[in-house]
Order: structure tokens, then C-alpha cells, then sequence
């Protein structure tokens, strides 16, 4: 604490009194509370008088947790974190393949043997892209977004790829990922399957102001391929 904030803290002294010591002012504090007093009190050296002052305690603002609110339109799993430090939370297919059919774009139903059992899946063809549903309606804070990237296990076995998937903080509507299969291979999605991940990242208000560029930098206008040779 600098001088300045020591100051401060003794004009804001609530008794105006200097205890000579701490046992003193924790006295007053105690009767400060046998009148009723509400206050949250605290007792700090001052080293201008070399006495003892009562004073508030600082109010500490405490920051409140981003909040995303979901409304479940179909069966489907709540979005949430694999782990707590994880940047993304994980977002699944809707669990009924009839909700999907219904509300999404060039969907394909096919049988799928799994071992002895034949299942329904959704069949994605080589270099064909699908618009899923999510089932699912978000709402949170403006000044954020909700920005959806591929899944490291399903870009890297099954080759889809996510289109453009921003959800602004204005927006009420369903939520629907675009997929792309970028294989030779038919690729194949179940029902409830975990499909992608989302993260919350900030909004910064923008000028866009139109005006000479500077072309004074150690690039300058060097673009594709510019610095391969260096």
C-alpha cells in the first residue's frame, strides 16, 4: 500500500479515532457490532500517527461467470466440457435420426453393420457436405460469440471438415453444422454421436475508418510465398 492509498484509508477512518494499539481498535470493533452495526469492518496500522484506525473493508467486485443458456428442441446431449481447463465445449448429434432427416440438408440415411449388429446412421459421400441440426438454441451475453471448430478425432479418422459456423449473440435460431467430407470414402455419423466443439471468444467493438495504409514494414506487400526463400 502507498502513501496516497494509506492516506486515503484514514480519512475514511469510520470512528475518527486513533486506537495507540491493534487490541484497542478490535475492541471497538466489538462494540461497533454489539450496537447492530451492519458494517464489514477491518483494523490497519497507520504509520502517519504510528496508531491504529478502523475502517470498511475494500469491496472486492467479483467477477460473474459467463453464462451460455441452451434450449433443448429434440433429445440431445447438453453441450459441456470433457475437462474443466479445456478451451472447447463439446457439442452431439440430437439423438432421434427422424429430427435430423426432417430439419437438415442432404441427409442420407443407410444401414451400417456394427459386428453382429445392424445399425442406422447418417452416410456422408466422398467430396458431399451435410447441414446438421443440433438441436439446440443458445442465448448469452453480447460482445460474444460462439465459434464452432472440427473435433481433432473426427477430422483426423473420418475426414469432415466444418463450413462456417459462427453463432452471434443475437442469434435465436437452431444452431446447424455444415460438414464436408473431404475423402474418397463414405463416411458414416450415429445418433448421438459427439460431433464438434464450440468455444465462447470475445467480440471487440471495431471502427472501420477508410484511410492510406502503411507500407513502411519489414513485409511490406510480400504475400503468397514471400517469405519461403528467406
Amino acid at each position: 500500500m502507498n502513501d496516497s492509498q494509506l492516506g486515503n484509508l484514514v480519512r475514511s477512518c469510520i470512528k475518527k479515532h486513533r486506537y495507540p494499539t491493534e487490541q484497542t481498535a478490535l475492541e471497538g470493533i466489538n462494540r461497533a457490532h454489539k450496537n447492530n452495526s451492519k458494517d464489514e469492518l477491518r483494523v490497519y496500522f497507520c504509520k502517519h500517527c504510528l496508531g491504529y484506525h478502523i475502517t470498511h473493508k475494500p469491496f472486492i467486485r467479483r467477477k460473474r461467470m459467463l453464462q451460455l443458456k441452451i434450449e433443448k428442441l429434440t433429445n440431445v446431449q447438453t453441450p459441456k466440457k470433457a475437462h474443466d481447463t479445456d478451451a472447447g465445449f463439446d457439442f452431439w448429434l440430437p439423438e432421434d435420426l427422424g429430427y435430423v432427416v426432417q430439419n437438415g440438408k442432404n441427409i442420407n440415411i443407410e444401414a451400417v453393420k456394427d459386428g453382429d449388429i445392424i445399425k442406422t446412421a447418417i452416410a456422408i459421400y466422398p467430396q458431399k457436405s451435410v447441414l446438421l441440426p443440433m438441436g439446440i438454441k443458445t442465448e448469452f451475453n453480447p460482445g460474444w460469440s460462439l465459434v464452432f471448430f472440427n473435433r481433432s478425432g473426427l477430422a483426423s479418422k473420418k475426414h469432415l471438415f466444418r463450413g462456417a459456423c459462427i453463432v452471434d449473440s443475437n442469434y435465436r435460431g437452431e444452431i446447424f453444422v455444415n460438414l464436408t467430407n473431404v475423402s474418397n470414402e463414405k463416411q458414416y455419423l450415429q445418433p448421438g454421436e459427439k460431433l464438434i466443439q464450440a468455444l465462447m471468444l470475445p467480440v471487440p467493438r471495431v471502427e472501420v475508418i477508410e484511410a492510406k495504409v502503411n507500407k513502411n514494414t519489414d513485409r511490406g506487400e510480400g504475400g503468397f510465398g514471400s517469405t519461403d526463400k528467406k
